[in-house]
């Protein structure tokens, strides 16, 4: 029997609390930019505009949520020979980041023209992003699982402070756009 080792420093806790800030990150940056895709990128008189407005959030909850059980139910039952977890995370990750960088180049993009066009590749950058965030949330907790309770409340802990920081930023957000429109 070897007893485990000593986080001395809790650097082993301190990066599964940075973990469970990116299992819920990618959720709660969408769900925040409602205003964004809402009343900017989908504005306009045209009425199809006007649908996916109004279903923005509906649409986007099941986008969303849909891929992210079904690729944790996949992930918790397929135990793949020779998987890696470490693997699975780093491509859930990257898989991610690419798709927010599809993201961010789509808001580069003048896309009133196309209303349907760009809620349909939104939404499938949202799927894809739910679905490696599955694999990388079902993932985590599983490499937390293997240690002492307090690293799964570790990452419990950093999906709370993604909540409280997408909300900070929000409101940062909301208060220079107030600031400066008063100008």
């Amino acid at each position: 029997f070897n007893p485990l080792p000593i986080d001395k420093w809790h650097i082993v806790y301190m990066i599964l609390i940075i973990h469970g800030v990116g299992t819920l990150m990618p959720w709660n940056m969408y769900i925040t930019a409602e205003a964004y895709f809402v009343d900017y990128k989908l504005a306009g008189n045209n009425t199809e505009a006007a649908v996916y407005r109004d279903y923005f959030l509906s649409f986007l909850g099941f986008v969303a949520q849909v891929p992210n059980v079904l690729l944790n139910g996949f992930n918790v039952f397929c135990h793949c020979r020779g998987g890696n977890t470490g693997v699975r995370i780093v491509w859930s990750i990257i898989i991610v980041v690419i798709m927010f960088i599809a993201t961010v180049v789509l808001a580069m993009v003048d896309s009133s023209e196309w209303p349907a066009g760009f809620f349909w590749v939104t939404m499938i950058i949202v799927v894809i992003i739910n679905m490696a965030n599955g694999v990388y949330q079902n993932s985590v907790y599983g490499t937390a699982a293997l240690l002492p309770m307090k690293y799964t409340n570790a990452v419990v802990l950093g999906s709370n402070l993604s909540g409280t920081l997408t909300s900070v930023l929000m409101i940062i957000s909301i208060s220079k756009i107030g600031r400066a429109s008063c100008r």
